[in-house]
């Protein structure tokens, strides 16, 4: 499981956005909202770079922001 944590220590709430994500995305479909399979899409692909200091950092995905 990734665990994606801030300068300051916190964790980052990545598998949270997700799923109200894929949420969303069913609302959607129920609704029969075009979007919604774009909108289930978003997220699912994250390339991480390894940092000089040994850690690994989010280089490129495909985020959506898609509002009701």
């Amino acid at each position: 499981t990734l665990k994606d944590m801030t300068k300051s220590g916190k964790q980052r709430p990545w598998r949270e956005k997700k799923i109200d994500n894929v949420s969303y995305a069913d609302i959607l479909e129920i609704l029969k909202i075009k979007k919604a399979f774009n909108v289930k899409q978003c997220g699912n692909v994250l390339e991480f770079k390894p940092t000089d200091e040994g850690y690994l950092k989010l280089h490129k995905t495909w985020f959506c922001k898609s509002k009701l």
